[in-house]
């Protein structure tokens, strides 16, 4: 046996993006890699509400002590980093790496891909995290859910929907970003286009492909207004739970970039899914060990995006082989334990 790796966890949010670091670092607890000494839930950030705007977020980190390295995990969506936890940290695990901007610091490393998703158990440590930070009836619900085991989805239930003998048909949902709730000019006009793009790929996608295309966008008081054609024909089917379980009959996904350039939620599910993946063009760096062609088929352009929705609709081998190659990438990268276990190794 090598020396025991000892782990203290500080959060200073609930942010959804932290449920995949609870659940890796639980995990690999109850299989005794690692001894996980305790969970701190840190709530100076979040009553502080003159520093509440800062553009990377002390709520979209999460500090670890290893052994004697301070190790801090930021899920924040941008490339931007906190620069005062990056000053007294050892490493820094990125999600949003991008080699062009991080490679020149030596201790920023890339995490992957960030997976909204829970273990499906009664989970005393997540129930915590709503205490202390939710308000209100989301802390209520939050908790009861922790508590008996109803936060969605579970881990056990995207690993049981795998399907690659699917009828060939193509998913797309999305929501839109008002402009106007961003009072910076440069976040405006990014919102602006990632709405101009959405609503145009699911107005060609299901005048290309007809009843082999689902998809629209999710009805609110902005997006009603601005794109009514676009707009989803059934709003059950925006609903989370029933949204899930229709992802589990689509074998063909279309993803876009999120906020801040962002690789956004629905790209994790589609490739924890199984699912055959076309997506905009990435704005970071690729995920580790994840292949053009192999995970996924991108697109710069509305017409490369129905072009090769096309591709994987048409070509069943194609299809099938990117399908077991996501469930895969699944199992090797993206479960929390194989993720959380890369970033310790990666940095003792």
């Amino acid at each position: 046996m090598g020396t025991p790796i000892h782990c203290r966890l500080t959060f200073y949010s609930n942010a959804h993006h932290m449920r995949q670091i609870l659940a890796g670092f639980k995990h690999l607890h109850r299989d005794g890699v690692i001894n996980l000494t305790k969970i701190n839930f840190d709530t100076t950030w979040v009553k502080d509400t003159k520093n509440r705007n800062d553009f990377v977020k002390k709520g979209s980190l999460l500090k670890a002590d290893i052994n004697d390295r301070t190790v801090v995990y930021d899920m924040h969506d941008s490339i931007r980093l906190n620069d005062e936890a990056l000053s007294e940290c050892d490493a820094y695990i990125k999600r949003s790496y991008s080699a062009q901007y991080h490679t020149a610091n030596g201790k920023i490393y890339p995490l992957g891909l960030y997976l909204n998703a829970v273990e499906g158990s009664i989970d005393i440590d997540r129930a915590k995290l709503m205490y202390n930070y939710a308000s209100g009836s989301g802390r209520i619900i939050g908790i009861l859910n922790s508590l008996t085991g109803r936060d969605y989805p579970s881990y056990s239930y995207i690993e049981r929907s795998f399907n690659a003998s699917l009828p060939p048909r193509a998913l797309f949902l999305a929501r839109l970003w008002p402009p106007d709730q961003t009072e910076d000019s440069n976040q405006r006009q990014e919102r602006e286009s990632i709405n101009q793009n959405r609503t145009e790929c699911v107005l060609k996608l299901r005048k290309q492909f007809d009843d082999r295309f689902l998809g629209g966008i999710i009805p609110d008081s902005f997006s009603t207004e601005y794109c009514p054609e676009a707009i989803v024909q059934d709003d059950s089917i925006s609903k989370r739970r029933n949204y899930l379980k229709l992802l589990k009959e689509y074998p063909v996904c279309i993803s876009t970039q999120g906020l801040h350039g962002s690789t956004g939620a629905k790209f994790s599910e589609y490739i924890a899914f199984g699912k055959a993946v076309v997506s905009e063009q990435l704005c970071h760096d690729l995920p580790p060990n994840m292949l053009e062609g192999t995970h996924l088929l991108q697109y710069t352009n509305i017409e490369e995006c129905v072009e090769k929705t096309g591709l994987l609709l048409e070509n069943h081998s194609i299809r099938e082989n990117m399908m077991y190659n996501n469930k895969l990438y699944y199992e090797q990268e993206l479960k929390p334990e194989i993720q959380i276990l890369k970033s310790i190794l990666r940095i003792l």
